[in-house]
């Protein structure tokens, strides 16, 4: 059975990005499968250029993997969509629907993953975001 703990680590309404749901398709992803990470949520100022992510993803104590990310590269080489957002455009304070698309490694296993995603908004400065996610994807 797959669930997904999701905890806001900024206090509420802290962050330029309000989390209010996350959704994965698919809920269990194989081996070398793509999977979706869909985010919705509430941008309280707008999030400009050089806005960028820490994500560490950990299995127990041990780091599988760690990488920082920049928000508009990642809209430019297509792997993330931002429902409304023409090209060149940043995204505006409102209602905000981010989808992440990427190739799961083949080498990973079926157990508990702890992810911590912070990120930084360059425009305004300040705290982008803090999650803290536990996906449990089964064990064997």
């Amino acid at each position: 059975m797959t669930t997904l703990l999701c905890e806001d680590l900024l206090a509420e309404d802290a962050g330029v990005l309000v989390v209010e749901k996350i959704e994965f398709s698919p809920e269990a992803p194989e081996p070398g499968a793509e999977v979706k990470i869909v985010i919705r949520g509430v941008a309280q100022a707008p999030i400009t250029e050089g806005a960028s992510f820490d994500v560490t993803v950990k299995t127990g104590q041990m780091k599988l993997h760690q990488e920082r990310l920049d928000l508009y590269e990642l809209i430019r080489a297509g792997s993330l969509t931002v429902e409304g957002l023409g090209a060149g455009e940043t995204i505006a304070p409102g209602p905000v629907t981010l989808t992440y698309t990427r190739t799961v490694k083949r080498a990973i296993p079926r157990t508990r993953f702890n992810v911590k995603i912070t990120g930084w908004n360059s425009g305004e400065g300040g705290e982008l975001l803090g999650l803290d996610l536990t996906y449990d994807c089964g064990r064997i």
